[in-house]
């Protein structure tokens, strides 16, 4: 869920290293002791280490947006939305070629 707030902000490659550590050094290491060692079932114990790294890093993914700098957020998409209104629109007038083409067809 959060995710994709960090992603619409540009702070997806900050939070890369959340996934490196969380992911790829602590998940091996809880599958390794609740699958093998801990819980009789090992497929139980590889869901509590899972669901123990999704909490972890939900929680990396919501402090990454509260501690997120908002003004420099707010500038840079400023910034973009001045650029996206400074292009020409050129998709009227294709739509308006589709509209008499598709009425051709019809014809």
């Amino acid at each position: 869920m959060v995710r994709g707030a960090l992603r619409g902000l540009n702070l997806e490659n900050k939070a890369l290293r959340y996934h490196f550590w969380l992911q790829g050094v602590l998940l091996p290491s809880l599958i390794y002791f609740f699958a093998f060692n801990y819980c009789a079932n090992k497929l139980f114990g590889l869901w509590v280490a899972k669901t123990i790294v999704d909490v972890i890093l939900s929680l990396c993914y919501y402090l990454q947006l509260k501690l997120a700098n908002w003004h420099e957020i707010a500038e840079e998409a400023g910034k973009s939305a001045a650029l996206a209104g400074s292009q020409p629109r050129s998709w009227g007038e294709n739509d308006q070629e589709r509209n008499k083409e598709a009425d051709e067809l019809e014809l």
